[in-house]
């Protein structure tokens, strides 16, 4: 190759998009564009090779008038051409820049993740070596946590049995811990603990006393009897050496069916009441109850009378006098000159008999009468009331005397 292979490349790195390829053997053994390696800038360095293939612009003009050349226009090409060959040189392949990391392969825990380069940078062409080397690379990669469902650890040793005696339960128990739920996971299903029932021997059974049967009948069929009622040991009975019932399995009271009849009994005699006179003859009474006892629950009442009258004071009543009434007044015993006249009574209405008190009072009035003056006469006049204390007992006199008009009262 008349250019080194080192120069020649960076150009075909560039100009390898640009390129016409063709079906014409010429041109692709040629595919060098001079006029775009002349003005980039990028290719300052490269000019001075440009400037040498200078000579071949004319044929850039052609190739660009043939872009659309079927593969049969081969002579005409040859022909166009100032240059009388063109020398075809070797391009090695190199790699692109590597690619962006691919999506990590799993969403939560440790993946992978890939990344790729092609080997077109530039691509080998006239028998080059192709890209030495891998165009993959692969690198973990960390996600989220990844959920973790919980999964039961081994079930535990059973435990003793809860009771020494009778039924009780013996327990195991296991932990949601082989492992522990995570990140989300789901929980263990069933349950963290199992319990069976065990049985080491038959627990004592203390007796119980069962509900009081009925009551007997009462030992009377009224007033006060007797009655008595049982109960059994059997709520539960005793069993496996437990204590029996404690306390009496009989119970006895009294009792009273309907009360019995009772018949009725005199009390005693109550004292005599008060006569109905104190004399002249009366009657007096005294009574008895029905109460001793009463009649009860259809018992027979008392035989005979509740009432004794009896007679009482027969003897004589005292008489007490009674004044009868008054007799006319007598005769007046002066026509003037204040005279007096008097009236009297008798104690017999009734007289007093039997030790009866005599009347009380007087037996006789004395009043004054004609007390007018006498005509030419001045002279004493008396009136005179005779006193009586009692029957047959003395007598007082209380007399009243006047001169003319003037009067003065005298006792004697």
């Amino acid at each position: 190759s008349i250019y080194p292979t080192q120069v020649i490349n960076p150009i075909y790195a560039y100009l390898r998009q640009e390129t016409i390829i063709c079906n014409i053997k010429f041109l692709v053994s040629c595919q060098v564009e001079v006029l775009h390696c002349c003005l980039m800038e990028a290719y300052r360095s490269l000019r001075p090779l440009c400037q040498t293939l200078e000579h071949t612009y004319a044929w850039l003009k052609t190739l660009q008038a043939l872009r659309w050349a079927r593969p049969n226009s081969e002579y005409k090409v040859q022909h166009t051409l100032k240059s009388s060959s063109c020398n075809p040189f070797s391009v090695h392949g190199g790699f692109s820049e590597w690619a962006e990391w691919g999506v990590c392969s799993v969403s939560c825990g440790i993946g992978s993740q890939k990344r790729l380069r092609q080997c077109n940078n530039p691509l080998p062409a006239n028998g080059g070596r192709h890209c030495v080397g891998s165009d993959k690379e692969t690198r973990s990669c960390q996600g989220k946590p990844c959920p973790v469902d919980g999964n039961w650890s081994e079930w535990s040793l059973w435990e003793e049995c809860s009771r020494n005696c009778g039924q009780g339960n013996r327990t195991r128990i296991r932990t949601c811990s082989d492992p522990p739920a995570q990140h989300g996971g789901r929980t263990c299903e069933g349950k963290a603990v199992e319990v069976i029932m065990c049985s080491l021997r038959p627990c004592p059974v203390a007796g119980n006393w069962g509900s009081w049967l009925p009551w007997s009948p009462c030992s009377e069929t009224c007033g006060k009897g007797m009655q008595s009622r049982l109960r059994l040991c059997n709520n539960p009975p005793p069993a496996f050496d437990g204590r029996r019932c404690e306390g009496s399995d009989t119970q006895t009271h009294m009792c009273k069916e309907r009360p019995c009849p009772v018949d009725g009994k005199w009390s005693s005699w109550v004292s005599w009441g008060a006569c109905s006179v104190s004399c002249g003859g009366g009657t007096r009474q005294r009574t008895r109850l029905c109460a001793s006892p009463a009649p009860q629950y259809g018992g027979r009442q008392c035989e005979g009378n509740d009432v004794h009258i009896d007679f009482c004071n027969s003897n004589p009543c005292p008489i007490d006098g009674n004044w009868g009434l008054w007799q006319l007044w007598g005769e007046c015993s002066a026509s003037c000159g204040n005279g007096e006249r008097t009236r009297v009574r008798l104690c017999n209405s009734p007289s007093p008999n039997n030790g009866g008190r005599p009347c009380p009072g007087d037996s006789s009035q004395l009043s004054r009468c004609n007390t007018q003056a006498c005509p030419g006469k001045t002279f004493w006049y008396c009136i005179c009331v005779q006193l009586s204390a009692g029957f047959n007992t003395l007598f007082n006199t209380l007399c009243f005397c006047q001169v003319g008009p003037k009067r003065r009262e005298e006792a004697s």
